[in-house]
């Protein structure tokens, strides 16, 4: 590694979330609507009916569970955008936004995971769309260009776009992503989710150095992607 990319390591700032509620709010609909079947049950006495809710209920919770994370910030540094397992490293073309060959970077996120996605740098978005009509079990190769995806470019202050998809699997049917072109994001910042099971990609221009390989797992705002 060469002395810049030293200097910028040494730039990364770990820094404790602060209160935050502890679950994801793009989850607080069906949450609601588990609490509300599940006391009218007991409120009738139909307690096989109010133990469906209750199990309902706390699968929602359990999925959209968000904790707190100890951030892992700085300019040099890509963060991983999502909980998961590193399936795929590898170069690619990328022709839509960063037009240019880049480092590409596969999570896939399993309906255990912890599904709340966040910004890899900090920059403005310069490009946002959705594509893809399928929805293929999210770890098969072929799902990266045929299934739901939305995808979410960003610019940063020195210049360099990196791009984020998010990608729906076999079970998931929804992907939240809430920044809008022009919005500036800081790093580590939330974005959105996909609800049950699915896979975060990022698209990392040169110069970089990869660090994760396949088989890794790695935690949302925590787990350095890569360094510049």
């Amino acid at each position: 590694m060469d002395n810049t990319c030293s200097e910028k390591t040494e730039a990364i700032i770990e820094t404790r979330e602060g209160f935050h509620f502890p679950f994801a709010r793009e989850g607080f609909f069906l949450i609601g609507i588990g609490l509300a079947g599940m006391v009218f049950g007991f409120f009738l006495k139909l307690y096989g009916f109010a133990g469906i809710f209750l199990l309902f209920t706390l699968f929602s919770l359990y999925f959209f569970r968000d904790p707190r994370r100890s951030l892992k910030l700085g300019p040099g540094i890509i963060i991983s955008p999502a909980d998961g397992k590193i399936i795929e490293v590898s170069r690619v073309r990328e022709d839509n936004f960063l037009k240019a060959e880049v480092n590409w970077v596969v999570i896939f996120m399993s309906p255990l995971n912890v599904h709340v996605n966040r910004a890899p740098v900090t920059g403005r978005v310069f490009g946002k769309e959705k594509s893809g009509r399928s929805y293929l079990v999210a770890s098969r190769p072929e799902a990266a260009n045929r299934n739901v995806q939305v995808s979410l470019a960003l610019r940063m202050e020195n210049g360099r776009g990196v791009l984020m998809k998010q990608i729906v699997g076999a079970v998931a049917r929804r992907i939240v992503c809430h920044p809008r072109v022009d919005d500036n994001l800081r790093q580590g910042e939330r974005i959105g989710l996909i609800r049950f099971g699915s896979r975060v990609e990022i698209f990392l221009p040169d110069p970089v150095r990869i660090k994760v390989r396949p088989g890794d797992v790695v935690r949302g705002g925590e787990t350095i992607i890569g360094e510049w």
